[in-house]
C-alpha cells in the first residue's frame, strides 16, 4: 500500500512487522531502499542471536539477452542502531505481486538499538512483511539422570 513520497518522488510502503512478543506493528520501507527503522525493539529482550523474516518480492532482471532471463538479486542491509550491519540476499522470484520468505540471522549486540533496514547503492526488494524473533529461546544443559 503505497502511503506517501519521500524525497526524489520515492514511493513510501508501510508493512506489518511482528516481533517476537507477537505483537504487531507497523514499519515504513522506502520502495528505493532507503532505511527506515523497525519500531519497538524493547520488547525483543536483550542481546543475542534473532533471526529476521523478511517477506519479499524481486522480479528484477537484465534484459540485455532475449535468450537469457538474466535475473538480478536485490540485497538489504539491516543495520543495529550502536551494533553491527548484516546484508540480506533476495534471490529473483518470478513475479512482483509474489512474496516469498527469506531468513537472515542476526547477532544483536544492544539492548535496544532500533534496527534499520535498507541499501544505499541500489534499490532492495519489495518488502510485504518482517518478523523478528529470536533463534533460541532457552538452553537447558541440566543432568536428567
Amino acid at each position: 500500500m503505497v502511503l506517501g513520497q519521500a524525497g526524489a518522488g520515492l514511493d513510501i510502503l508501510r508493512h506489518a512487522v511482528v516481533a517476537a512478543s507477537g505483537v504487531e506493528e507497523e514499519v515504513a520501507v522506502d520502495a528505493a531502499g532507503v532505511g527506515e527503522q523497525v519500531p519497538d525493539r524493547d520488547r525483543l529482550g536483550e542481546p543475542g542471536e534473532y533471526v529476521l523474516v523478511v517477506h519479499y518480492a524481486n522480479a528484477d532482471r537484465n534484459t540485455g539477452h532475449a535468450y537469457n532471463t538474466d535475473v538480478i538479486s536485490r540485497f538489504l542491509d539491516i543495520t543495529e542502531t550502536g551494533g553491527a550491519t548484516t546484508r540480506g540476499v533476495f534471490r529473483h522470484n518470478y513475479a512482483w505481486d509474489t512474496f516469498w520468505p527469506q531468513a537472515t540471522p542476526l547477532t544483536l549486540t544492544t539492548a535496544n538499538g532500533p534496527l534499520v533496514l535498507g541499501n544505499a547503492t541500489a534499490y532492495g526488494p519489495d518488502v510485504d512483511r518482517l518478523e523478528l524473533a529470536r533463534l533460541v529461546l532457552k538452553v537447558d544443559n541440566r543432568s536428567r539422570s
